[in-house]
């Protein structure tokens, strides 16, 4: 039975003093979410049965070895993801008992944050069905986020529209997961009197989820088996993990063109280079951002935003008297391919050219 801090973490494979590190490092680079207030209420134009089904397409993607009992859950498992008049608003997976698939409820809405529900609870139903043993509700909610992740990766690359609203959900529900219940766990940590909360699982979980996003899918498959407690130690990876590559979202810019909205653009270049590459700051400003407000005047920049305007990264280019083209670019973590594809969709043929000019690619 868990019944304080210290059984929590002994319980979840973590050891105290790693956790406790690790949310003071996320504290001191400031706590995650809340730039897209909009984006877990946009709707998409899916229905249940389709939200169902590309969770289950998405998550066979990421790990091919478990294709068999993912479509098996896909199939089977008893679930309720009707918007039904006085149902439970919180989503929840329901485990049965040892040979029977769990049963999963979700309120759907038809909403971007509804997409990511689904494929957390489906991601948790294939868990249930994939363990050879019981694994800590850490470990649990780690597939549960992979799951998510899953669903991002497919979209990035099958329906770039969609991923964005989607991709902004996710970084919404940061504000919970990585702020109020990070700043809850580090609460319990430096005061052992703390009752136990399951919201405790979400930041670490969250946290772990990012970290093994590029493991191999065998890693993934064995983490989703679970065999038993001596495959993975938890506090070993915590220990080398970076808050501040998390992905983040910058707060939005206004829609207006004027002096004003010049400048906000200027200072969101300014984050975006600090963000992206840390040794930009001590350069001169009064030099670096002059010459970019001149190619903002020469209308050669383009800076990447979410649907909400959220910007993630710009690209500036230059063209020298010979007509040869060059480009610098600057995007958050993990941004550089969301930048580029926005660049050609925005900028063709300045692509296309730049594209040329570096034999097929941009750099």
């Amino acid at each position: 039975m868990v019944s304080n801090i210290d059984s929590w973490c002994q319980e979840n494979l973590f050891a105290r003093y790693s956790l406790l590190s690790l949310l003071l490092r996320l504290k001191a680079c400031g706590w995650c979410g809340d730039c897209a207030p909009a984006a877990p209420l946009y709707r998409v134009e899916l229905d249940a049965g389709q939200a169902w089904k590309l969770a289950s397409l998405a998550l066979a993607d990421l790990i091919p070895g478990l294709t068999h009992i993912i479509q098996r859950v896909e199939r089977s498992t008893p679930r309720c993801l009707l918007d039904l008049p006085g149902k439970q608003s919180q989503p929840f997976t329901y485990h049965r008992g040892a040979g029977r698939l769990a049963f999963v409820s979700c309120r759907y809405q038809g909403r971007a944050g509804d997409l990511l529900a689904v494929a957390h609870e489906f991601a948790h139903a294939v868990q249930l069905a994939a363990a050879r043993s019981s694994p800590p509700a850490v470990a649990r909610e780690v597939c549960a986020f992979l799951g998510e992740y899953a669903l991002l990766s497919w979209l990035s690359r099958n329906d770039s529209s969609l991923y964005a609203v989607v991709e902004c959900a996710w970084h919404q529900e940061n504000a919970a997961y990585l702020g109020g219940d990070a700043q809850g766990l580090l609460d319990a940590l430096n005061d052992d009197a703390r009752c136990v909360n399951y919201r405790w699982n979400y930041p670490p979980a969250r946290l772990l989820a990012h970290a093994f996003r590029d493991r191999s899918a065998a890693f993934l498959e064995d983490l989703f088996r679970w065999r038993g407690r001596g495959e993975f130690s938890f506090s070993e990876i915590i220990a080398d993990l970076s808050p501040k590559e998390f992905p983040r979202l910058l707060p939005a810019l206004p829609m207006q063109s004027d002096k004003l909205s010049a400048y906000r653009q200027i200072g969101a270049m300014a984050l975006l280079d600090i963000c992206a590459c840390e040794h930009l700051a001590n350069e001169n400003i009064l030099i670096r951002y002059t010459t970019v407000f001149d190619q903002m005047r020469q209308g050669s920049v383009f800076i990447a935003v979410t649907p909400f305007g959220n910007p993630l990264g710009y690209a500036t280019w230059l063209r020298s008297d010979e007509g040869c083209l060059s480009i610098s670019e600057t995007s958050l973590p993990d941004r550089q391919e969301t930048l580029r594809s926005a660049f050609r969709k925005h900028k063709p043929e300045i692509a296309a050219a730049l594209m040329a000019a570096q034999g097929g690619t941009m750099s």
